[in-house]
C-alpha cells in the first residue's frame, strides 16, 4: 500500500474545511461592510424587512456579520494551525 492512497488523511483532509470557513468568512465580511455603507438595499440582499426605516443602514446587522466573519476566520486559522502541527 503506497502513501498516495492515504492522501485524504492529516492536513490535506482538513483543507476543504479551512477553505470553506475562509470563503464564508469573506462573504460575511462583505455582507457586513455593505450593510454599513449602502442605504436602501433590496430586501433580498438584506435578509430582513426594511419597512421600519427606509433610508437607514443597519449597524447591528453589520456588526453581527463582522463578528461572525472574525469567528470564521479564527476557526479557519485554528484548523489550519492544528493540521499543520499534526
Amino acid at each position: 500500500m503506497s502513501s498516495a492512497s492515504v492522501s485524504g488523511s492529516g492536513a490535506s483532509g482538513k483543507r476543504p474545511v479551512v477553505i470553506t470557513l475562509a470563503v464564508v468568512g469573506v462573504l460575511a465580511l462583505v455582507y457586513g461592510i455593505i450593510n454599513l455603507v449602502v442605504k436602501n438595499l433590496p430586501k433580498a440582499i438584506t435578509l430582513y424587512s426594511s419597512a421600519h426605516s427606509k433610508n437607514a443602514t443597519h449597524p447591528l446587522h453589520a456588526i453581527v456579520a463582522i463578528v461572525v466573519a472574525v469567528a470564521l476566520f479564527a476557526g479557519a486559522w485554528w484548523m489550519n494551525k492544528k493540521s499543520a502541527s499534526a
